[in-house]
């Protein structure tokens, strides 16, 4: 009995520490091993691995920023005195 208990709670680590895995953009496989061979720790080590950014995502949050830095540049110019779009001084 104290066997099956023990491979139950090394299923469910196993299962737990994938599908955290699959969502910080690892590998379920990797993570089901970690959790069947390490059992509870490996769900802990699952849940404190980075996550995996995509290269857009990562392009996407630059290009985000660069416009957020635009705009600022934008309403610093506007507030300058003697700077107008017109060209008017």
């Amino acid at each position: 009995m104290v066997r099956f208990s023990v491979f139950f709670i090394l299923i469910l680590c196993a299962l737990a520490a994938g599908s955290i895995n699959r969502g910080r953009g690892h590998s379920y496989a990797t993570g089901f091993l970690l959790g069947a061979i390490l059992g509870p720790a490996g769900v802990v080590l699952a849940a404190i691995t980075g996550k995996i950014e995509k290269p857009a995502e990562v392009y996407q949050a630059k290009i985000n920023d660069l416009e957020r830095q635009k705009e600022a540049l934008e309403k610093l110019l506007k507030s300058y005195p003697g700077n107008s779009k017109d060209g008017n001084k």
